[in-house]
């Protein structure tokens, strides 16, 4: 009951109020998995945890930190940078574009008796966003490349990296409290 959220401090008035003119968001069980990175990170999860069988039929409700609206703009600006960075007059490598002229060809030239063929992998540029709760380390949003349609790689949590990376962050740190800035030139 709207009240009862009020009454256990799980919402205000205000927030009580706006939620209520909200659609609730019902996924699929069985087609959970296409959604996003993050949604099929959550998936694996818990059938790992719990197993397909149970996973499937048990009506689990699972609790992420996933903000939706933080995880919807992170992927549309990751989309956008990456376009733009393509659309750069010296880049000369496969585009989203391409791939998706690519992909829309095999799909017409296919005849209904024709079997499967997985397509290629792309070439075009990727990326990927984490982002967190610096209090609780919780994740807030999770892309883990550009189309996860195209691609289910997650280049967020399965991409393996030299452990000098991690550190890169704050040694730029450092340097911007110190006075320096992204152009200072350093002998």
């Amino acid at each position: 009951a709207p009240g009862r959220m009020t009454a256990l401090g799980v919402s205000g008035t205000g927030r009580r109020t706006g939620a209520q003119g909200e659609a609730i968001a019902i996924g699929n069980r069985q087609n959970a998995r296409g959604q996003n990175s993050a949604i099929d990170d959550i998936r694996q999860q818990v059938i790992a945890a719990v197993g397909w069988d149970r996973a499937m039929s048990d009506g689990f409700r699972i609790h992420t930190t996933i903000d939706s609206e933080l995880q919807a703009v992170a992927e549309k600006s990751l989309r956008a940078h990456l376009d733009e960075a393509e659309q750069h007059p010296d880049y000369n490598h496969q585009t989203y574009v391409q791939y998706g002229e690519i992909l829309h060809a095999a799909r017409a030239n296919k005849s209904p008796n024709d079997k499967p063929v997985a397509p290629k992998p792309p070439e075009y540029l990727q990326g990927a966003v984490i982002a967190l709760n610096n209090k609780t380390g919780g994740i807030l949003a999770l892309v883990g490349g550009r189309d996860f349609e195209q691609n289910e790689y997650n280049r967020a949590l399965q991409a393996r990296r030299p452990p000098g990376t991690a550190i890169i962050p704050f040694v730029y740190a450092a340097a911007f409290a110190k006075g320096s800035y992204p152009g200072t030139i350093v002998e």
